[in-house]
């Protein structure tokens, strides 16, 4: 009885990660929704959302149908220009105890030709096997213009 007792507690405390790795995890996760901007920027709205979506994504926007799976996200964004000026800045990230699971939580941009909107996000990422963090939920909502957020 001992011995199956000892060998759960090593098997649960395995698939845990350290307040430090957390904490670096926690980095890497912001800097890869920064990354997701920057390509967004780069090469277009349409390649960054496709490449960090995970296959099994949802997509919720404001007033609007929720988008599930990469085929319903492509055909969404086959709708919008393909240079929409979106910008999205991080300000939070926290991983789950076993570094598999995070979620991202920031503010988005939208100009126009005569106005600018604002909101919140939340994304939901999930860590592969190959170690890349795809995106298994985004969402996010209008709101007034934040203070103090500087968008790069």
């Amino acid at each position: 009885m001992k011995t199956s007792l000892y060998v759960l507690c090593v098997i649960l405390l395995c698939g845990l990660i350290s307040p430090a790795q957390a904490q670096q995890a926690e980095r890497t996760l912001i800097a890869v929704d920064k990354a997701f901007d920057r390509m967004a920027q780069d090469i277009g709205i349409k390649p960054a959302f496709m490449h960090y979506a995970c296959d099994s994504l949802i997509k919720m926007n404001h007033k609007a149908k929720t988008i599930t799976g990469k085929p319903a996200l492509e055909a969404w964004l086959n709708t919008l220009d393909p240079q929409l000026p979106l910008r999205w800045k991080p300000v939070k990230a926290e991983i789950s105890k076993s570094g598999d699971l995070g979620y991202t939580y920031g503010w988005w941009r939208l100009p126009s030709s005569d106005t600018t909107y604002y909101g919140n996000y939340v994304t939901i990422w999930k860590k592969l096997d190959d170690g890349q963090w795809k995106f298994v939920l985004d969402a996010g909502t209008s709101t007034p213009k934040p203070e103090g957020i500087i968008f790069e």
